[in-house]
């Protein structure tokens, strides 16, 4: 799901001149945009305009904004500027020049074992450090993991993350807060929410790594969400050979149905 993306290239906004369209989402657009008093170039993430009319929402994307925006470390893209200007909820960070895991994935074949490693281990940091000040991300995919020209990971969109101390998930207008290809079990029926969530996604984003495709890739979302639920998930060793068959352990236990058998 998309919103309708408004003509806005051109236009100030916050004295951000707004460039290019980069990303768009169920959730929001994401522009290029030139930050006229610091002279800089940044992301400008306008949310859907409905979100600002949901109350918990609001309250929950400015309260969490700001503890994300607190947090330093160089895996994570860091947040300049946040708020609720006129009923439209707005995120300023830092434009990372280069491209995302995503598109990695989807132009080359699968990284080498060392890169898929590497690339995971710093999203690993990045969540690391998220947890311990109370956040989980709950949205961990590749569209979010963005390498700049030198192939420094940085972990983005923590617009979705909310405090491990509120439990259970919220759905706001039929959004789901997360992406099939990577939701742990308990995101799909509601559950409480923490930190070994995102263990579950990287485990999704491992195996995507090291196979060039997510471990359950079906035709239907339904289908998607009934294998986070059911399946075990597929051996990423029987998919490249080349694979030390104790990966497949690895994988396993972090995307383990129960969130007490994960690491």
């Amino acid at each position: 799901m998309s919103i309708e993306v408004p003509d806005l290239i051109g236009s100030e906004f916050l004295g951000y001149r707004i460039e290019e369209l980069i990303g768009r989402g169920g959730m929001g657009v994401v522009y290029r945009a030139y930050d006229l008093r610091l002279k800089r170039t940044v992301a400008l993430k306008l949310m859907a305009p409905d979100l600002a009319l949901d109350e918990r929402f609001r309250e929950r994307f400015l309260r969490e904004t700001e503890l994300a925006a607190s947090l330093e470390h160089p895996n994570v893209v860091p947040i300049h500027d946040a708020g609720d200007v006129d009923g439209r909820l707005y995120l300023a960070m830092r434009h990372v020049e280069g491209g995302d895991l995503r598109a990695v994935l989807r132009a080359d074949e699968a990284p080498t074992p060392a890169r898929a490693l590497e690339l995971v281990g710093q999203v690993a940091s990045a969540l690391d450090a998220a947890h311990a000040r109370g956040l989980v991300h709950r949205d961990v995919k590749p569209s979010n993991v963005l390498l700049d020209g030198r192939g420094h990971v940085y972990l983005a969109d923590f617009g979705l993350t909310r405090r491990l101390a509120d439990g259970g998930q919220e759905a706001v207008e039929g959004r789901s807060l997360g992406t099939p290809a990577y939701l742990a079990p308990e995101q799909i029926e509601g559950g409480t929410i923490d930190a070994r969530t995102d263990v579950y996604a990287l485990g999704c984003l491992l195996h995507e790594c090291l196979t060039g495709s997510p471990p359950f890739a079906r035709g239907s979302r339904l289908a998607v969400a009934w294998a986070h639920l059911e399946e075990e998930p597929p051996s990423a060793s029987a998919a490249r050979p080349e694979l030390p068959g104790a990966i497949d352990a690895v994988i396993a236990r972090a995307m383990a149905k129960d969130p007490a058998e994960r690491y």
